[in-house]
């Protein structure tokens, strides 16, 4: 009977450990307040609840732009300055055993398991240019991530942080 009693407690240790580690790996949303985005210059906010994404701005030559194709007959030649007014919700994204926040869609389809959305940039050279967005966190780091933009011709991949 005194075996069985021990037998009972290491078992149940066993269990504490593994969900204590499991739960040790969740990530965090990304933390509210400010972010920049670098190449295109630009930024974002983090709502207080943490939930959206509202402000996203950004800014580029068109042309010149190293991380760009920017080789778009449908933007005009110059600085252009982007923005999108609405707000754009954050979402979880699970992808091999792990789980990170992100503004797009969740897909196994593709390399980073994120879909871009459609967007509307307002261009402050004029109208507007039809294109695709997407932001991720790292999931160990919420205070870094990427994004991925695309706007007339243009496909950008700004790295993202916590101001």
């Amino acid at each position: 009977m005194h075996r069985l009693g021990v037998l009972c407690v290491v078992l149940v240790t066993a269990f504490t450990v593994d969900a204590v580690a499991a739960g040790a790996v969740a990530p965090e949303r990304p933390p509210a307040g400010a972010f920049r985005m670098s190449d295109p210059d630009g930024g974002f906010t983090v709502t207080k609840k943490r939930t959206a994404v509202t402000g996203l701005h950004f800014s580029f030559e068109n042309g010149t732009t190293p991380t760009s194709t920017c080789t778009s007959a449908q933007l005009p030649t110059g600085k252009i300055t982007a923005s999108i007014p609405k707000k754009l919700k954050i979402t979880a994204a699970h992808r091999g055993g792990y789980t990170t926040y992100i503004v797009g869609r969740n897909t196994p389809k593709t390399s980073n398991g994120i879909s871009a959305i459609p967007a509307t940039f307002k261009l402050s050279t004029g109208g507007t240019a039809k294109g695709t967005l997407f932001l991720f966190w790292d999931w160990n780091a919420p205070k870094n991530g990427s994004a991925g933009f695309v706007v007339g011709g243009c496909a950008m991949y700004p790295n993202v942080k916590k101001r």
